[in-house]
């Protein structure tokens, strides 16, 4: 973000003890997180985040020594999570926002600065925070399960949706269906009832059903789309979303389904820039698949047991066992 030369004096060596970065922008201390202070190159100390907009780096338990009249370069750098359309610039707003020691003599010397009123050191340059993003991915801890047919909201897919820069607000969202089946009577329009489901289990989309169905035009397998059209907002973060859906009895053992997102087909909005995402904010470029979740079907075989053997039976025979299936 910013950086200082720092020069000691031609008489003796300098700690530096404290160092306080002021954020002269409007973004929040919340946007920005991580904060490390470089010092030639390596990381001497670092702040989760600002607070009432001062980054204070206390150095008295490792403080950064300056040999006399020689200079070292002091480095501010950190994480840009949120505060979409605002705007950040860290100075050195007062005099005393730097303080060192003398090795030798014990005293404070008044640093000097390229300004001679706040703020004292100005020389960062001003960024301001662009729209918003969003990655997309199949949650990493899901893996292919069974599942059964003819059941309703069962799990088809995670996805993780990692959201930066604001608020977004998803006015349309895409989930394929691959259906590989060898049943003549399956297909993805035997989905129904599609919703998308939050980390709290509240639905947040839909349901809808799959309305298009093709076989064979970009795969081998059958496949089609529910499209949710119900806005939704997720601040900035990573958040795992459920697919869930309705399968009819139509299924037969070994039929496989498997959710997709294609992130650059989704309808996104910045909460706060009101902007809509282009595809670049969209990431990655090609289509994201969940686990692969396979139709078993329940079984029952019924047979009639040797025993017991056909025989003569004597009138008035109690608790008589007749069969054994």
């Amino acid at each position: 973000f910013t950086g200082l030369r720092v020069t000691a004096g031609s008489a003796e060596d300098v700690d530096i003890t404290r160092i306080v970065f002021n954020q002269g922008g409007t973004a929040a201390d919340s946007d920005v997180t991580n904060l490390d202070l470089v010092v030639d190159g390596s990381v001497v100390a670092t702040v989760a985040k600002s607070s009432d907009k001062n980054a204070a780096f206390d150095l008295r338990a490792n403080p950064i020594v300056l040999a006399k009249g020689k200079s070292k370069q002091i480095n501010l750098r950190g994480d840009i999570t949120s505060g979409s359309s605002r705007t950040i610039r860290w100075d050195i707003k007062k005099q005393d926002d730097v303080i060192a020691k003398g090795k030798t003599f014990g005293f404070s010397p008044t640093p000097t600065y390229n300004n001679s009123s706040e703020p004292y050191h100005n020389q960062g340059a001003t960024i301001t925070i662009n729209r918003g993003t969003v990655q997309i991915s199949g949650t990493p801890s899901t893996v292919n399960a069974n599942i059964a047919e003819d059941i309703k909201e069962v799990t088809l897919g995670k996805f993780d949706f990692d959201v930066r820069g604001e608020s977004l607000s998803f006015e349309s969202v895409g989930v394929q269906f691959l259906l590989a089946t060898a049943t003549a009577n399956a297909n993805v329009n035997d989905i129904t009832a599609v919703k998308l489901v939050d980390k709290d289990g509240k639905v947040v989309g839909g349901p809808v059903d799959v309305t298009s169905n093709h076989n064979g035009v970009e795969t081998a397998d059958e496949y089609g789309t529910a499209t949710i059209t119900d806005n939704f907002i997720l601040p900035a973060g990573v958040h795992t979303m459920t697919i869930k859906g309705d399968l009819n009895a139509d299924f037969s053992a070994n039929d496989t389904i498997r959710a997709r997102i294609h992130p650059r087909a989704m309808t996104v909005k910045g909460v706060d820039t009101g902007e809509t995402l282009v595809a670049a904010d969209k990431t990655p470029a090609g289509v994201q698949s969940s686990a692969i979740y396979t139709v078993k079907t329940a079984v029952l075989a019924v047979s009639v047991s040797n025993t017991p053997v056909a025989q003569n039976v004597v009138g008035g025979t109690q608790d008589w066992e007749f069969a054994n299936f």
